[in-house]
C-alpha cells in the first residue's frame, strides 16, 4: 500500500491511511477507538454537540469526524 495516493477529488496527493496507525491498528485488531463526540444520524444529515475550549486553534476542524478520499485506502488488503 503507498503512503500517499492521487485524491481526484481534492486534485492533490494524500495520505493513505497506512500513515494512520490507529486505523490500521482498529481494522486489524478490532479495536474501539472513541470519538470526542457523540454522533446523531437523523434525516440523513449527521450531527454532534461539542464544546470547543476557550484558546482552541481556530483553523483546527470542529468537527469528531474527517474526510478521506476512497485513495486514501489504494492498495489495502481491508
Amino acid at each position: 500500500m503507498p503512503q500517499k495516493a492521487f485524491s481526484t477529488v481534492l486534485q492533490t496527493e494524500q495520505m493513505t491511511v497506512k500513515k494512520c496507525p490507529p486505523f490500521i491498528d482498529a481494522m486489524t485488531f478490532g479495536f474501539l477507538i472513541p470519538l470526542i463526540a457523540d454522533l446523531r444520524a437523523e434525516n440523513g444529515m449527521l450531527s454532534w454537540d461539542r464544546d470547543i475550549p476557550a484558546g482552541a486553534l481556530t483553523n483546527y476542524s470542529r468537527s469528531p469526524i474527517d474526510f478521506h478520499d476512497n485513495n486514501q485506502v489504494t492498495g489495502t488488503p481491508f
